[in-house]
């Protein structure tokens, strides 16, 4: 079994979802080597599932995988194909996140020591951009793709990336800024309301079919953090200062 830092778990995944999971996700920088950690959670591959008492992977069609829940284990079956993989390693920290009292978000996060911000939007909204740009000023990347975030404050990487060259790590910050993400000429940061961060928030949280948060549980989850440290939209140009604006201004409120 590899086992995976999961925020503040510990996720045992089954080796050959392990093996195919590393095409597409840095699931080496997340192995646990502490002996002593507690596995909370455990992601294991399975032959077949009844559709009477599973759920869909995906909705792909044809053998897109399915799961389900047999106490503190995942059962999974899927065909060999490393995105499906992924997609059930996903559920994996999905379920981690929930346990902590979180979710799982697309987005990036950067840190600078132990603060640090996430941010979010849809494909293209300049996740990996940002992450980059702010790496060449000393910013740890914890993830471009995908980061675990809990209502305490903190921010933690997970393995999946959209570019190798950007694979995060298992470590957690606390969070400095919450950024809704957009592109413009200039770098500004702008306040966004609650009733409008929980909307764009939840359009891109991760939610599979098991226990997935439904909107109220939603607003419960992220309602900490849309007071502290509150969302902000965040306007910036790929360009090599937009890093360090951000860096100053993330700083500037640690």
């Amino acid at each position: 079994m590899a086992r995976l830092r999961a925020g503040d778990w510990v996720l045992d995944v089954d080796p050959s979802l392990d093996v195919l999971a590393r095409e597409t996700c840095a699931v080496e920088g997340f192995v646990s080597s502490r002996a002593s950690e507690f596995t909370e959670l455990l992601l294991r591959r399975v032959g077949h599932l009844s559709p009477a008492d599973s759920f869909p992977l995906s909705d792909w069609g044809g053998d897109s995988g399915a799961y389900r829940f047999d106490g503190d284990t995942i059962q999974v079956a899927l065909p060999d194909n490393p995105t499906l993989a992924r997609r059930a390693l996903a559920l994996g920290y999905q379920t981690a996140a929930v346990g902590q009292g979180g979710l799982l978000l697309h987005g990036c996060a950067v840190a600078w020591g132990d603060f640090g911000f996430a941010a979010f939007g849809p494909s293209g909204a300049g996740k990996s951009t940002l992450a980059r740009l702010c790496a060449r000023h000393a910013g740890r990347i914890l993830s471009d793709e995908v980061v675990l975030l809990r209502r305490d404050g903190r921010v933690w990487g997970t393995p999946f990336w959209s570019e190798p060259e950007l694979a995060g790590t298992a470590e957690g910050a606390r969070l400095t800024a919450l950024f809704s993400l957009a592109h413009g000429g200039a770098e500004r940061v702008d306040p966004v309301s609650s009733m409008d961060a929980s909307t764009s928030l939840s359009e891109q949280v991760f939610d599979f079919a098991h226990r997935g948060l439904k909107p109220r549980a939603l607003l419960e989850t992220v309602a900490p953090l849309l007071e502290v440290p509150g969302v902000h939209r965040l306007t910036f140009a790929n360009r090599p200062e937009a890093g360090s604006w951000v860096k100053s201004w993330c700083l500037g409120r640690s």
